[in-house]
């Protein structure tokens, strides 16, 4: 360290520890002591603890809302989960139960082909509902083709003479070029 008239220069990038001598220079005024000094540095220290405890209750309660924030998306999955676990048990005893009735369907069915007989349905016509079977001049048969079950569609051909407006626009513009 180096003194240059009241001025004092430190070489290197330390800095030496000042002692009560190098103090004296510098001119305090006489009007703070040190029981002033100390009071400022408990403000100061009220001040930095307030701002940290500020700091620490912030950071609390942003872990606190974090916190509920994925409980509530856990609560919402598990909703999520156990509503389509419901829909799955539905869907599974809906099934049962539509095989079930087409079991029964087919039952029915069954017995329905069984019980036509026809001699039985011929019984039932001419009892109860007092049907009677045609008499000759009464018949007429006709004659069905085999393919006239289905309806048969030929292209329609059309005339060569008949032409639409943009053909004949169409041949008259390639005639040209």
């Amino acid at each position: 360290m180096m003194k240059r008239g009241s001025e004092y220069y430190t070489y290197g990038s330390s800095a030496h520890d000042l002692g009560q001598s190098y103090i004296s220079s510098l001119q305090i005024p006489s009007e703070v002591t040190q029981p002033q000094i100390e009071q400022e540095s408990k403000k100061r220290q009220k001040a930095k603890q307030r701002a940290y405890q500020k700091k620490s209750i912030l950071y609390k309660l942003q872990l606190l809302a974090c916190t509920i924030l994925f409980f509530a998306g856990c609560l919402i999955l598990m909703v999520g989960y156990s509503a389509i676990s419901s829909q799955q048990a539905n869907i599974a005893e809906m099934t049962k139960t539509l095989q079930e009735l087409q079991k029964k369907n087919a039952m029915i069915q069954g017995e329905i082909g069984e019980n036509m007989d026809l001699k039985k349905l011929e019984e039932k016509a001419t009892c109860q509902l007092g049907m009677v079977h045609p008499n000759e001049h009464q018949l007429v048969y006709i004659d069905i083709p085999q393919n006239s079950y289905t309806v048969l569609y030929q292209p329609i051909q059309s005339d060569s003479t008949e032409t639409s407006f943009l053909s004949s626009i169409f041949r008259f513009l390639t005639k040209v070029w």
